[in-house]
């Protein structure tokens, strides 16, 4: 049975032109009509024009638009107008790979009952049809018969409108704010979010009581968060459910809100949300997918037992088809990173086998998914995958040669040769010169080697060489090509081992030294290479060669960093010249060449200056250092730059220890040092430096007889997570200051809680023979 949804908007556009649009659905296919009424006949007519390569229909009104009148598109039609002769001529042109019919409607229709459908002169009413491929409910083939009037009886058959994201109708007497609410929602389909957003302001400004409201309001929530618009998207979630509490896309809502606070890096947040769908919502769609996040969530920590029960609950409980997909890739995903492989490859397996054509459809998705895998070396999967995609995409999105070309490396590497050639055989055939096919083509010809002699085949023989040939040049010779397989395969670690058969003043021996150093440097990893960063001796083959030296820096192999650093800074014409002379001064101070350092300091400074690049300053941390290593009159010049243009710097930390270490017996040093060193501190909310500084304080205070200042420090110092001995020693130095400004009951009880503390020290014997000499 044929089944026909209408919905209307009116839009009145012109003196006594009404301009009507409906939607609907034949058989499953889309069809839209723009209904022309006025109240005079006016003539339409379809025009083909080849440089369009489309139709347009042309309606000609003798009358002059109202004001505000604007040309609009919906997704079947794009509406314009231009003034010919005082004259508004209408244009309606179809979209994209539609089509569209014009019909003429005549004036008795309603009185007569009857309808030829022959486009005759002028009439008050016009229908233009908008179509996918057939005519909705009509045949485009031409009878050869007599054309036999039909007679239009009235509708007998129930209709309902479009329905709104509550899935309510719409009521079919809608404004001009229903076509601008059909514009954003085109924009929501489309992934246009920040067009949508400027439609949904521009039409609460326009109609700012608008019955969609609460649908624009919606869409604006999904539209920010696909924006990344994070804290707007919460205050808008959590107003908006407010005001909806009881809208059937509170859960919707609620699981964006939940996402928006993971990307925000609060997952007790995110969890409040997740578990709220859960209770308060177990029957609706987000429920599953809610205990999914909150499985990827557990997945994080140690609880991988009960991630695992929330991924099956979910995949068991969902109901639509997309969401258990979703989450079977996301189960699957998290069984691989806990090596529970066979249960990844069953829950892949399942998807596969019955949503095959989901991979084509959801290409970026299928993408990552694959980039995953590779990295994963879940070569086998990523082949199931990667075929089923190529299986089901269209093969003239680009996405289609992509996969298709990584397809063989997957066959090759999960060891399905013939596959593999096979797939390498296609992509020539479908792409021969393209830049990959090159490529394709000189992994296909080892591949056809391998199939009779693979690699694992040629180390297996090269092994036997090295082991029946040993110290020959046979056996070196094996050992070079094994090397050469081994890099392919990135197993740079295994070059490594060859050590007995493989000189470390080989070539592929440093290059595999190299390259897992690039690799690792990548990552991050420089503790884990700190082996072969001591090993390396040659940097040619080394890609980053600052993060290089700032991995040597960090672990300290400064000789080693001397060596590259000398060997970039012979070209000062280079733009990266400061930036190796600014390394150069701070390695040469870790080598305790201190002389040496100052100078290139000194340079470095200069040359900040002539470049305007004041983020070098920071070097005078160093020539302060060396100074004060050579004990050099200039270290209070240094501290006096320093305190200009860092004051405040936690780095200003140090210099001020450095001070205070050098000038114990300067009273008036210790307290401008340790004032700066312990308000500092307090800046920055860090310890590191008590009860140091505050001893020094205390102690240079007393000698200034500032006693009450003192005491102040003192008695936020006794709260402060001190050891035994510390805390003793600051009770006591707490009832020394109290005796001082006369408060000896309070003295005594600082005696008392310095004796209370169990441990045995020299301070709190000073506080027992006090005690004894307060109450005497």
């Amino acid at each position: 049975m044929r089944s026909l949804f209408l919905f209307f908007c009116l839009v009145v556009s012109l003196h006594a032109l009404k301009i009507d649009i409906s939607y609907g659905k034949e058989q499953g296919k889309p069809f839209s009509i723009i209904t022309l009424t006025h109240n005079s006949p006016f003539k339409c007519k379809s025009i083909l024009r080849e440089e369009w390569r489309s139709s347009f229909v042309q309606c000609i009104i003798d009358s002059i638009p109202e004001s505000g009148f604007l040309p609009f598109d919906t997704k079947f039609f794009d509406v314009s107008y231009q003034m010919i002769d005082k004259k508004f001529h209408l244009i309606i042109k179809e979209k994209d790979k539609y089509k569209q019919q014009l019909f003429y409607i005549p004036d008795d229709i309603q009185e007569s009952g009857f309808f030829l459908g022959v486009e005759e002169g002028l009439s008050k009413t016009w229908q233009i049809v908008g179509y996918d491929k057939e005519i909705p409910f009509l045949s485009e083939n031409k009878n050869r018969g007599i054309n036999f009037p039909i007679e239009l009886a009235e509708n007998k058959y129930h209709y309902i409108g479009e329905i709104d994201t509550d899935k309510k109708p719409v009521i079919t007497s809608l404004g001009a704010d229903y076509l601008e609410y059909l514009k954003v929602k085109d924009f929501i389909e489309s992934n246009s979010y920040g067009p949508a957003l400027n439609a949904i302001a521009a039409t609460f400004k326009k109609f700012p009581n608008t019955l969609f409201a609460k649908d624009l309001l919606f869409f604006q929530i999904k539209a920010l968060y696909h924006l990344k618009r994070y804290d707007s998207v919460i205050d808008y979630g959590d107003n908006w459910i407010n005001h909806y509490a009881s809208d059937s896309s509170v859960p919707e809502v609620l699981f964006i809100l939940g996402k928006t606070y993971m990307h925000l890096k609060f997952p007790s947040e995110a969890m409040y949300y997740y578990r709220r769908i859960i209770d308060e919502y177990p029957e609706d769609r987000f429920a599953p997918l809610s205990k999914m996040k909150i499985a990827s969530q557990l997945a994080q920590g140690a609880n991988t037992g009960l991630a695992r029960i929330y991924f099956s609950q979910a995949y068991q409980e969902t109901k639509n088809t997309n969401d258990a997909i979703e989450i079977a890739i996301e189960w699957a995903i998290f069984e691989i990173q806990n090596n529970h492989i066979q249960n990844a490859e069953e829950l892949f397996d399942k998807v596969v086998k019955t949503h095959p054509e989901y991979f084509a459809k959801e290409q970026d998705k299928s993408v990552r998914l694959l980039a995953f895998l590779s990295e994963k070396q879940m070569y086998k999967i990523a082949a199931l995958i990667g075929q089923k995609f190529v299986d089901h995409i269209n093969k003239e999105e680009s996405s289609y040669e992509k996969i298709l070309f990584l397809l063989g490396k997957f066959y090759e590497k999960s060891q399905q040769f013939d596959d593999a050639h096979k797939v390498n055989l296609q992509y020539l055939k479908e792409y021969d010169g393209y830049p990959g096919a090159k490529e394709v083509l000189s992994r296909d010809d080892k591949l056809l080697f391998k199939v009779s002699g693979s690699d694992k085949e040629k180390i297996e023989r090269y092994d036997y060489i090295l082991q029946k040939y040993a110290n020959t040049p046979e056996a070196l010779k094996a050992a070079t090509l094994k090397a050469e397989i081994l890099i392919n395969e990135h197993k740079y670690e295994e070059v490594l081992n060859m050590k007995k058969v493989l000189p470390k003043d080989n070539e592929l021996y440093n290059k595999a030294l190299a390259l897992l150093i690039n690799q690792n440097i990548k990552e991050g990893h420089c503790s884990l290479i700190s082996q072969y960063l001591a090993e390396i001796e040659d940097f040619k083959y080394i890609e980053n060669k600052m993060q290089a030296f700032d991995c040597l820096y960090a672990l300290h192999f400064n000789s080693k960093a001397e060596n590259l650093v000398k060997k970039e800074m012979e070209n000062k014409e280079s733009p990266l010249y400061l930036d190796w002379l600014y390394r150069d001064a701070k390695n040469l101070y870790k080598l305790g060449k201190y002389q040496n350092s100052i100078l290139a300091s000194k340079d470095v400074l200069s040359l900040a200056e002539a470049k305007k690049k004041p983020q070098y300053r920071d070097i005078l941390f160093t020539m302060f250092d060396a100074l004060n290593r050579l004990n050099s009159p200039d270290t209070i010049k240094i501290y006096g730059e320093l305190e200009k243009r860092f004051e405040g710097d936690k780095r200003m930390l140090k210099v001020y220890v450095t001070l205070l270490e050098k000038n114990t017996n300067v009273n008036t040093a210790k307290l401008v040092y340790a004032q700066k060193l312990y308000e500092l501190q307090e800046k920055h909310k860090i310890k590191d430096y008590t009860p140091f500084v505050e001893f020094i304080w205390i102690d240079a205070l007393k000698e200034n007889n500032d006693f009450q200042k003192a005491y102040g420090i003192v008695a936020k110092l006794v709260d402060e997570n001190l050891g035994d001995s510390e805390k003793q020693k600051a009770f006591y130095l707490k009832a020394d200051l109290e005796l001082k400004l006369g408060e000896k009951v309070s003295a005594a009880n600082s005696l008392q809680q310095c004796t209370d503390i169990v441990a045995e020290s020299s301070w709190k014997i000073l506080c027992e023979k006090s005690k004894d000499l307060l109450k005497e």
